[in-house]
This record gives C-alpha cells, structure tokens and sequence, in this order.
C-alpha cells in the first residue's frame, strides 16, 4: 500500500496498484460540529475525486482550495449558530499567512478634480497619473479589497489568540 499525506487536517490517501482504489482519511470530522460533518465529508470526498482522477492534490493551490473551502464551511456555519449561552467566554483567533499568488485588488482612490486633469496632462495615461499622485500623497486610498484567487506558494502562517 502507498500513501500521500497532505499538510492540512491530517489528510491521508491510501491507495494500492489502482489509484481507483483509494481510501481517505482525515482529522475533519473530529472538530466539525454534527451540522459541519456533511459538508466536511464533501470535502474528503472531493479529494478522493481529485486523486483518483489523477491530479497531484499536494499541489500548493489545491492545499490552499481545500483549507478555504474548510475555513467557508466553518464561517457559514458560525455565523448562521448563535450563541448558546450569553455569558460563554469566546476566543478570537487572527491568522496571518504571507503568501504568493494571484490576487484580484481592489482599490477606490480620492483625488481633487484639478490635481487628476494636470496629472492626465502630464503622462498621457491615468495609469502613470495616478502611480504619480499616489507618490506625491495627493491620492487618498478610500476603499480597498483584495481576494487571493490561487494560492501559489505560502510562506509563512502565524495565528495569535486573544
């Protein structure tokens, strides 16, 4: 028997002669609360899927779908359940990752109408024009988003606990 062992929620994939005959098992069932066990089995299966059908689920991009599908299955279910008990003492946990991949960003800048139209002049192009006026500080970031599309490598991965 052959195994692959994934770097996240103790994933094991067992497999013989026959990749089509692999089995899965994983440390996902043993904190997901009973409403989070269907969706958590969906995940092991959707591993198994991706194995049998021959792509490298050690692939740092498919880590990284299999903890953000874990990490949305976790905030749906927590924000749907409310507390049981009002005076319960809760923990937050900020998690930090430093990671390289594709990133959709998102950002609304404000500028004075006066200081974009001399920027324009000046470089032919708004892309230019607003690199400058971000430079010289006359850009004000008003709004910013950013969503990691693929994960290609991470780094580094911190959590701290309050």
């Amino acid at each position: 028997m052959n195994t692959v062992s994934l770097p996240c929620y103790g994933i094991v994939i067992t497999y013989g002669a026959l990749r089509s005959t692999a089995t899965i098992s994983s440390e996902l069932n043993s904190f997901a609360k009973d409403e989070l066990s269907a969706a958590t089995d969906v995940i092991e299966s959707m591993v198994l899927a991706l194995f049998c059908s021959g792509i490298d689920v050690t692939a740092p991009a498919v880590i990284e779908a299999i903890t953000s599908s874990v990490d949305a299955i976790i905030n749906q279910a927590c924000s749907s359940v409310e507390p049981m008990n009002d005076e319960a003492e809760y923990v937050e946990i900020y998690k930090h990752r430093r990671v390289s991949g594709i990133v959709n960003d998102d950002v609304t800048y404000q500028v004075l109408e006066s200081d974009w139209s001399k920027a324009l002049e000046e470089h032919g192009n708004s892309r230019q024009a607003l690199e400058q006026l971000s430079q010289d500080g006359l850009a004000s970031v008003i709004d910013y988003n950013a969503e990691l599309i693929e994960c290609l490598e991470e780094h580094e991965c911190t959590l701290e606990i309050d």
